[in-house]
């Protein structure tokens, strides 16, 4: 649930940048560059980096995916990326969702 709540912090050559989810398009100077990008709810997490030469008047995609939960990184690239933590997610999930399962069955069953 904390990939799509909340907004990823960016940061482009040690300066803070305002991103959104989609689209943002940045303009930099011509030069190395580095994008740092990560997200902060309970504490920072979903940290990634990427750094790249920029020439004059190029123009350089940079795709950003925060985890699906908070004990990993990020996923960024130049191309898509596919999001990390969804096999971690979807077994605390399932397990949650049999605990809670059992708190009502079992009363039933013992009766």
């Amino acid at each position: 649930m904390t990939s799509s709540m909340i907004t990823p912090d960016a940061w482009i050559n040690g300066h803070p940048v305002r991103v959104a989810y989609g689209t943002t398009p940045i303009t930099v100077p011509a030069g190395p560059v580095r994008v740092d990008l990560s997200a902060q709810w309970l504490r920072r997490y979903g940290q990634a980096s990427i750094s790249f030469t920029l020439a004059p008047g190029q123009r350089v995609p940079v795709y950003y995916v925060a985890p699906m939960h908070q004990f990993t990184t990020g996923s960024i690239g130049h191309q898509p990326v596919k999001r990390r933590g969804v096999g971690s997610f979807v077994l605390i999930m399932a397990a949650i969702a049999a605990l809670v399962a059992a708190a009502f069955v079992l009363p039933v069953v013992l009766g």
